[in-house]
């Protein structure tokens, strides 16, 4: 909500006493509280109070925690009185799409007053056919009960409307993205640890129910972040917190049949062009043919990668980590990687055949000679 301190400031009379300008244009300066305050009833006199102390709650229970903040806060709600508060803030979004004019003893009474509860029950929701079917005569008339022969407009750098226009070079984002890939990817508790290892837990399955299910320190801040944003963010509307962040949820399903033939997890990073999309789709359903749930495929998109990065590799974790294809490699190292760089129906074929290989048994009791470096 714009908090309008400066145009309080210049209506007729309201700030300074009645020395300054006319209590005749002006009708709120007018106003009389403790003589009009008598005039009402209980319940009005109750939703007032619920506004003065910014002590109205939702159905939950939860206080709204809307403050008013102008002085003779009384006086404002008292003028208010004659006008459907609702019908001002939509007629102040048409008048002014970009920066509407929304005075903050507004929303304090769409909390409090019974005679709002239909806003309350739609979450304060509306939508534009909401804002251009409200009577914008009626919002004239409030302003010139202040003295005001027109409408007033804000530009939007008066008000609280903020547009962040920030442009970033490709090398810091490649560099923001290669640190993040650092983190997910370099887990020293993690590096090392085999299939056929003795500290190789059950929950270390991919198709274990438990797999995951430990939240990383990097998770459970998030967790104790998003519970704050929700908590003090809470009167806003979803489409407002779906600017800022946004919750799937997901169904947890137990594959005990997938846990026991569980072999290897075969991972697919690339960019993420339709070109390479499609071809880990490809190599996804080959694997499926071939291993079914022996092998679990994971394309992993870096978001950074542009195609001309020639990030194409593929990498089994099973009974030992080994790289199957680089398309970087090809490019940038072929005396290291001696494979071709695509991947056509007769590299596929390979990677198909290396994976069966290493998901045997075979591959399971035979040991490479490097293993065995500190007796040689």
């Amino acid at each position: 909500l714009v908090r309008l301190q400066k145009a309080l400031e210049d209506l007729t009379g309201t700030i300074k006493g009645f020395q300054d300008g006319s209590l005749i244009d002006n009708k709120q300066a007018m106003i009389k509280p403790q003589f009009e305050l008598d005039q009402l009833d209980r319940q009005t006199l109750d939703e007032i109070n619920l506004c003065l102390n910014a002590s109205a709650t939702d159905v939950n229970g939860l206080e709204y925690n809307e403050v008013v903040y102008n002085e003779s806060p009384t006086r404002w709600l008292l003028y208010d009185l004659g006008f459907n508060v609702t019908n001002l803030m939509l007629a102040s979004c048409a008048q002014s799409p970009d920066s509407p004019l929304i005075l903050n003893h507004w929303m304090p009474q769409l909390c409090a007053y019974s005679r709002y509860a239909d806003v309350r029950e739609r979450d304060f929701q509306f939508t534009w056919e909401d804002c251009e079917r409200a009577d914008v005569n009626e919002l004239k008339r409030y302003f010139e009960g202040l003295g005001y022969d027109e409408i007033p407009i804000f530009s939007a750098d008066e008000s609280n409307v903020v547009n962040l226009e920030t442009e970033y070079e490709q090398e810091d984002m490649t560099m923001a993205a290669f640190e993040n890939w650092m983190d997910n990817v370099y887990n020293e508790e993690g590096e090392g640890l085999y299939f056929d290892d003795e500290d190789f837990q059950p929950e270390n399955n991919v198709f274990d129910f438990r797999y995951g299910v430990q939240d990383s320190d990097e998770l459970t801040n998030f967790k104790a972040e998003l519970q704050d944003f929700k908590t003090e963010h809470r009167n806003e509307t979803q489409a407002w917190k779906d600017k800022y962040v946004r919750e799937t949820n997901y169904t947890e399903v137990e594959d005990k049949g997938g846990s026991g033939l569980f072999r290897g997890h075969l991972v697919v990073a690339c960019c993420g062009s339709d070109q390479d999309l499609e071809l880990a789709e490809s190599i996804t359903g080959r694997m499926d043919e071939e291993f079914g749930k022996q092998v679990y495929v994971e394309t992993r998109v870096y978001s950074h990668a542009r195609q001309e990065d020639n990030l194409y590799e593929i990498w089994l974790e099973s009974y030992d980590i080994e790289l199957i294809h680089s398309r970087r490699g090809a490019f940038y190292n072929p005396k290291e990687w001696l494979g071709p760089a695509d991947i056509d129906t007769k590299q596929l074929d390979a990677v198909v055949e290396k994976v069966r290989y290493m998901v045997s048994d075979d591959a399971r009791y035979t040991y490479d000679l490097h293993e065995f470096n500190s007796e040689v």
